[in-house]
C-alpha cells in the first residue's frame, strides 16, 4: 500500500521563545509542503527500512533492529543534553536521525507491521528558516505511519507523541509548531490550554528569505532562556504584543497590526535574536508608514541571517534588493495535514 501524507509550513505571527514561558502565541499555517511517502509490502516477517530524505541526498537501508539500535543512541544523547552534559546540537547529528526517532517513538505506542518499509521525504526549498520544517517532517511521518498501520488518527495524540519526538531536535519543544501543521489556519496558542482557533480573514502579507540562521533553534532558546527567566517583566510586553495582534486580527484592522508587529520586533530584538544586519533591515522596513516586519521563529544569537521575515502591507521590493533577500506571496493553509491513499 502506497501512503501520501502532506503538511503545510508555519509562520508565527508573534510568541516566538515567549511561548516556553506560558504566554500565548499566534501561528499560522502557510501553503509550503512537505511530503512524505510510505510504501509498505509484507513480502518478509522482519522490518526493514529504506528510507530517503531527496533534499538532503541522503539514504538509509537496514533493519528495524539496527534502526532501533541508533534510536536508543539517539535517546542516551538526549538523557545527556537533559542532565546539562550535552549540547542540543549534538544530539540529532544528521537529518536522517529525525526519521529514526520517528519509528522508534512510533513503536514504543504502537506496532509496527512486518514487512518491507519504503519512507521517502520531499521538503519546500526553506529549511532551517523558522517555518516548522522539522515539525512538518515529524507530523507527516507520523501520519503515514498511523495510516499504513490501519491505526485511528487523533490529532491530540498525535501531537503529544510528535511533541517528544520534537524535543529531541530542540530540546524543550512548546508544541506550537506542530499543532499549527496538524490543524491549519491561524491559532492561537498556550500550552496546557484549549488551542483557540481563529476565523479566516483576509491576509496580505509576505515572507522574505533572510537565509539560514548560524544557530540552531534549541541554541537560540538555550540562549534566551538563560538570559531572560520566565518572571522577567519582558514577558508581559510579549502578553500584550499577542493580544494586540489578536484584536487586529479579528477587526481586520492593518494599521493596529503593523503597529503591534513593529512592537513585537522591538521585543526580539531586546532578547537579543536578531543579527545586526537583519536588524538593520527591518529598521529601515519599520520606519516606512506602508509595510511593517518582524523576524519568524527562533531568530539567531550570531552571524548575519535569521530565517524568515514576516511582511505585513506594501511589498517591499527595492529594499529587498538592496539586501539581496528574496520575498514571497503568504498563501495561508486552512487545512493542515492530510493523508492519501494512492494506488
Amino acid at each position: 500500500m502506497r501512503i501520501i501524507s502532506q503538511s503545510p509550513a508555519k509562520l508565527i505571527l508573534t510568541g516566538e521563545h515567549a511561548i516556553l514561558n506560558n504566554i500565548p502565541a499566534l501561528s499560522i499555517a502557510i501553503d509550503l509542503p512537505t511530503i512524505c511517502e510510505i510504501n509498505f509490502t509484507n513480502q518478509t516477517n522482519n522490518i526493514y527500512f529504506d528510507i530517503e530524505l531527496a533534499n538532503y541526498q541522503q539514504k538509509v537501508s537496514e533493519s528495524f533492529a539496527i534502526l532501533n539500535n541508533l534510536a536508543i543512541a539517539i535517546e542516551n544523547r538526549f538523557y545527556k543534553y537533559s542532565n546539562n552534559s550535552l549540547p542540543i546540537q549534538s544530539v540529532l547529528k544528521q537529518p536522517i536521525d529525525l526519521i529514526i526517532i520517528c519509528i522508534y517513538h512510533f513503536q514504543q505506542k504502537h506496532t509496527l507491521k512486518k514487512g518491507n518499509w519504503q519512507i521517502k521525504i520531499m521538503g519546500h526549498n526553506f529549511p532551517a528558516r523558522g517555518l516548522g520544517s522539522s515539525a512538518a517532517v515529524i507530523v507527516t511521518v507520523l501520519y503515514s505511519l498511523y495510516k499504513q498501520n490501519n491505526i485511528n488518527i487523533d490529532k491530540e495524540e498525535v501531537l503529544k507523541l510528535a511533541t517528544t519526538i520534537e524535543n529531541r531536535q530542540h530540546g524543550n519543544s512548546s508544541g506550537l509548531d506542530l499543532a499549527t501543521i496538524l490543524f491549519g489556519g491561524l491559532i492561537k496558542y498556550q500550552p496546557q490550554q484549549p488551542i483557540k482557533f481563529l476565523p479566516a480573514k483576509t491576509f496580505s502579507a509576505w515572507f522574505i528569505d533572510t537565509g539560514i540562521g548560524e544557530d540552531s533553534t534549541g541554541q537560540a532558546v538555550n540562549f534566551v532562556q538563560q538570559h531572560f527567566n520566565r518572571s522577567h517583566n519582558i514577558w508581559q510586553e510579549f502578553k500584550q504584543v499577542s493580544q494586540q495582534i489578536e484584536r487586529a486580527w479579528l477587526e481586520q484592522d492593518t494599521i493596529k497590526m503593523q503597529t503591534a508587529i513593529r512592537y513585537n520586533q522591538q521585543l526580539l530584538e531586546e532578547i537579543g535574536v536578531v543579527p545586526n544586519r537583519v536588524k538593520h533591515f527591518l529598521n529601515k522596513l519599520n520606519t516606512t508608514s506602508t509595510t511593517a516586519g518582524k523576524i519568524c521563529g527562533s531568530g539567531a544569537i550570531s552571524g548575519k541571517a535569521a530565517g524568515v521575515i514576516l511582511s505585513i502591507g506594501k511589498p517591499p521590493f527595492s529594499l529587498c534588493q538592496e539586501y539581496d533577500y528574496n520575498i514571497y506571496p503568504i498563501n495561508i493553509n486552512n487545512q493542515g495535514v492530510y493523508c492519501e491513499v494512492v494506488n
